[in-house]
């Protein structure tokens, strides 16, 4: 009977960390840009699912009540609760730059269509050049507030792989469980790193010592459910590589600290292409006719980027939201498990 439970404990877990690694792969392969809204998303979803089947894990792994796996799992999700929380709270500071951003279009269109009197041509060109400083600086701000709010928040080792022998943490100890944690928050850290960068502000240092090649790792790799750990250096060389490319295109702001998420980088990209061709008509002398239809493209850019901003912003928040309410059942549950055993 004995040896049948263990079997079955270890087909179980077997099939977390199977799944754990498809989800990091199919995250690696997603058709959409990295940090992207819909990336990040993806990123929340996996980070949802992971959880899920640990619960599920749990029921079937049979351990035992009055013991530290608990305190254990309290922890972890404790750790996931503050880096998502900090997440939310990046996405949901996006929209006051969407609010601004989303005024750039109709105050163009007055400057381009509203007349051309002398007082209402000036009138309007000054709301123009404010309109388009708005969401500047609110971007120059929003990566001010969130640099000082991850200091504040975010604790850098508690999104490290964990730095302990896979041999010395006893693994296997609570039939498996504390192996299926020490996968689980290896995986999720490179996740919470992504949404971290995506919607507060970068995490170079992280993000470049996520994955290195210490012995810790080998040894995962070369252990039963390591093969998770090739994925998340997949999915982190895609994530490298993709950055890189936006430098060599010449989005230096790729490389600094600051909003990582791929419609906030575009839709700023855009106002600023905006402002220098609104600047070149006013130096011309106001001869708006000659420019008016690239002018009037680049709002239309700028308001495309700006509504799949927000409508991404809030769908990575609707995310996080549900798994908040999700880690809050999960912990009722296993409190629950115990005191009944």
């Amino acid at each position: 009977m004995r040896a049948h439970t263990q079997r079955s404990n270890s087909n179980n877990m077997n099939g977390f960390y199977s799944s754990m690694a498809h989800g990091l792969d199919a995250l690696q392969r997603s058709p959409h840009a990295c940090l992207s809204a819909a990336f990040l998303q993806q990123a929340a979803a996996l980070l949802r699912s992971l959880h899920s089947q640990l619960l599920h894990l749990v029921q079937r792994l049979h351990l035992p009540p009055g013991e530290s796996w608990l305190d254990e799992y309290m922890d972890e999700t404790s750790r996931l609760w503050d880096a998502c929380q900090l997440a939310r709270a990046g996405a949901a500071g996006l929209d006051t730059y969407c609010a601004a951003a989303a005024r750039v279009a109709p105050a163009l269109r007055d400057w381009l269509y509203g007349g051309s009197g002398g007082s209402h041509a000036a009138a309007s060109a000054r709301h123009l050049q404010r309109a388009i400083t708005a969401p500047r600086r609110h971007a120059a701000a929003l990566h001010q507030d969130n640099r000082a709010l991850a200091d504040a928040r975010l604790d850098p080792a508690s999104l490290l792989l964990d730095d302990r022998s896979p041999l010395e943490f006893k693994l296997n100890a609570f039939n498996g469980f504390r192996g299926v944690l020490y996968a689980l928050r290896n995986a999720t850290s490179f996740l919470l790193i992504l949404l971290i960068s995506g919607t507060v502000t970068c995490l170079p240092d992280l993000t470049a010592g996520c994955c290195s090649a210490s012995a810790n790792h080998h040894q995962l790799r070369a252990s039963a459910g390591g093969g998770y750990v090739a994925s998340i250096a997949r999915l982190r060389q895609r994530v490298v590589e993709e950055m890189e490319e936006c430098i060599i295109a010449g989005d230096h702001r790729s490389h600094s600290a600051g909003i990582m998420m791929h419609e906030f980088r575009q839709a700023r990209a855009a106002i600023d292409g905006l402002k220098q061709d609104f600047d070149r008509a006013v130096a011309m002398g106001g001869y708006r006719d000659d420019i008016s239809d690239s002018l009037v493209q680049r709002a239309e850019i700028i308001n495309g980027w700006v509504g799949m901003l927000r409508s991404g912003a809030e769908a990575v928040i609707a995310e996080l939201d549900d798994f908040f309410d999700e880690i809050v059942e999960g912990r009722k549950m296993l409190s629950d498990l115990c005191s009944h055993r």
